[in-house]
């Protein structure tokens, strides 16, 4: 089986339009999102995964909520797949690495809640597992105890999976932390095998002082039974981040 992916943390849809241009103009298999958000969260107020969904007729979607506004359930921010509907979805389930939650305006982005969602997909006799997280956000790069938590919980469910599988998403740190090695030890990180030292996009992410060497903060780990065609930062203006691409081969 051929897989491609994308793998993007969307900026809450600050240029949708010209991210669903790329998608129909490559045809991926597979789309991983981040910052899939709505109404007071979003870019113009607009609903992405709805748009994304409209825009995208040869996928269907797959979206966990992270948290809301309170007091607004229109408004919210989570993670969402998008799976070519050639593909056959065998299971899904969401593991919450802190609980969803509501939330005033107010609240410090380090406490908002962060899931993983993880889909079976069939096709042809084979079965690969789909991983799209977003873990936690600090203002540092590095490990924090939260973080760690978090990741370990994550770690441990990756551990028991039997199928291939495809771990994608930001994961708001960079190579050199406990939160990274957790996931080297289970399989391979194309980040580091690719050595991509840069995920965050100069030309429009606010952090200005991060450039001109940036961190790379977005991952995609791949169980040792894939094998990568190619691999790819996309550096074009879809978000804040750049976009992963990867094709590979399931057997």
């Amino acid at each position: 089986m051929h897989i491609t992916t994308l793998q993007l943390n969307i900026e809450r849809g600050r240029f949708l339009k010209s991210l669903i241009s790329y998608i129909l103009e490559k045809k991926f298999t597979i789309l991983t999102f981040q910052e899939v958000s709505s109404g007071y969260y979003s870019y113009n107020n607009k609903n992405c995964f709805q748009f994304l969904k409209d825009n995208l007729p040869d996928y269907f979607g797959v979206l966990v909520v992270n948290f809301r506004l309170k007091n607004d359930k229109n408004s919210f921010v989570g993670n969402a797949t998008f799976i070519r509907k050639s593909f056959s979805v065998t299971s899904h389930q969401n593991i919450f690495l802190k609980p969803y939650g509501e939330f005033d305006k107010s609240i410090n982005a380090s406490e908002h809640a962060t899931s993983a969602s993880i889909i079976e997909i069939y096709y042809k006799n084979l079965a690969v597992t789909l991983i799209n997280t977003h873990l936690a956000w600090s203002p540092t790069s590095k490990d924090t105890d939260y973080k760690i938590k978090q990741a370990s919980v994550l770690a441990s469910y990756i551990a028991q999976i039997k199928t291939p599988y495809i771990l994608s998403g930001d994961f708001n740190v960079d190579q050199s932390t406990l939160v990274i090695q957790f996931f080297n030890q289970l399989g391979n990180n194309l980040i580091n095998t690719h050595h991509i030292k840069n995920t965050l996009n100069p030309k429009t992410h606010r952090l200005t002082h991060l450039f001109p060497k940036g961190i790379a903060v977005d991952y995609i780990f791949i169980s040792h039974d894939i094998k990568v065609r190619s691999f790819k930062v996309i550096k074009r203006k879809l978000s804040d981040h750049f976009a992963l691409s990867l094709a590979c081969t399931i057997k």
